[in-house]
């Protein structure tokens, strides 16, 4: 026979009853509870020592395997209901004949329970959690989820409606290395001081001062690229990007000298003019290239760098000379752009001015308006 020996410890209380002081062997303790402590097994019996004012009681474990580290954890109010509390809690196992109806269903509640051997893990028992209220936890989630996800959505729904109709302008400002792109474009967008220092763009040219910026009720985006070393499917391309509903306008550049420091009187640089009318083919190509989606709603060629030719405004009478000098210079790379344009009815604007000084930016503002705003 398998015996099991537990501890009876006496609470004080119990030690100072009547019974406790007569002399009896074998006193009865009230309210005592049943505790296992320093456990060892001697074939099958099991033994135990306790501290203290204690009764000794055997309890019979045959046909149950005990894990006695298991049992050693547990509290039991009575003796009775040790082999129950044990089977209960998953620290026994019916190994020998079944036992009674109260036993075998003790270790199925302790064995569904997950409890003691039967303890599946911690995943397991998570898994196990979220399988029996996944119900519960699929409402709870799908109502948080509601909550969160209906400011989202309409958030997003409104961004996109937005998009859909926000008015924009893409720019793409062509023009030889040195011709004044970048900085004609930071005094088109504001009346900042302007960059005379500003280096030649190389290739495409996204910075963050030429990131979109609000013009009026449109919305302008940038796009600065040199004409060496562009092909025109490049361009043609980076057209071709721009939204449906965009209006979409071409600047190209022209500069009599790309030196900025020459100073006033510096003059032209022939090679340099010779140079940008080679490279007026890429935008012209551009222009009549079937393969463009749609026709651009504007193009201007921007006669800048003025001021190292005069101190006056091309548009000064004092500068008359100086202008009818310029526009001279630039007559072949205008005619080239120009034909094309009207060939394909493209609004054309050619533009005398500075972008350092300012001269002619505002009639750059203006042709947009006019022609995209109308």
């Amino acid at each position: 026979m398998a015996l099991l020996v537990v501890i009876a410890a006496l609470p004080i209380a119990a030690c100072d009853s009547p019974q406790a002081d007569s002399g009896d062997s074998t006193p009865e303790p009230r309210g005592a509870y049943v505790v296992t402590t320093d456990w060892s097994q001697e074939g099958a019996t099991l033994k135990g020592v306790s501290v203290g004012a204690v009764v000794a009681v055997t309890v019979d474990v045959s046909g149950l395997d005990v894990d006695l580290d298991c049992a050693r954890r547990l509290a039991y109010r009575k003796v009775e209901e040790v082999r129950w509390q044990l089977l209960r809690q998953g620290c026994a196992e019916i190994t020998g004949p079944a036992g009674d109806e109260e036993e075998k269903a003790a270790q199925e509640a302790a064995v569904r329970d997950g409890l003691g051997r039967w303890d599946p893990g911690l995943w397991a028992r998570t898994t196990r959690w979220f399988t029996e209220h996944w119900q519960v936890v699929k409402d709870v989630f799908g109502f948080v989820v509601s909550i969160l996800g209906l400011g989202f959505v309409t958030a997003f729904i409104g961004r996109m409606w937005a998009k859909r109709y926000e008015k924009r302008i893409h720019v793409v400002l062509l023009g030889s290395p040195g011709s004044g792109k970048t900085q004609l474009w930071r005094k088109w967008k504001d009346d900042s001081a302007p960059f005379a220092d500003s280096r030649p763009t190389v290739g495409v040219a996204r910075t963050p001062a030429l990131e979109p910026v609000p013009y009026g009720k449109y919305t302008l985006i940038p796009r600065i690229t040199d004409t060496a070393g562009s092909e025109p499917w490049e361009i043609r391309n980076q057209l071709n990007q721009s939204p449906r509903r965009a209006k979409r306008v071409l600047v190209f550049v022209l500069a009599p000298r790309a030196d900025n420091a020459a100073g006033v009187g510096a003059g032209f640089d022939p090679r340099y003019v010779a140079e940008q009318k080679g490279y007026a083919s890429v935008p012209r190509a551009v222009l009549g290239d079937r393969r463009l989606n749609r026709k651009l709603d504007l193009v201007i060629v921007f006669g800048t760098k003025f001021d190292l030719l005069s101190n006056s405004s091309p548009e000064d009478s004092s500068a008359k000379g100086i202008r009818d000098q310029f526009d001279s210079q630039f007559q072949e790379h205008r005619n080239l752009i120009e034909g094309i344009c009207k060939k394909n009815r493209i609004p054309f604007v050619w533009i005398v001015g500075s972008a350092k000084t300012g001269w002619g930016v505002q009639q750059i503002r203006e042709s947009i308006r006019k022609v995209v705003m109308s």
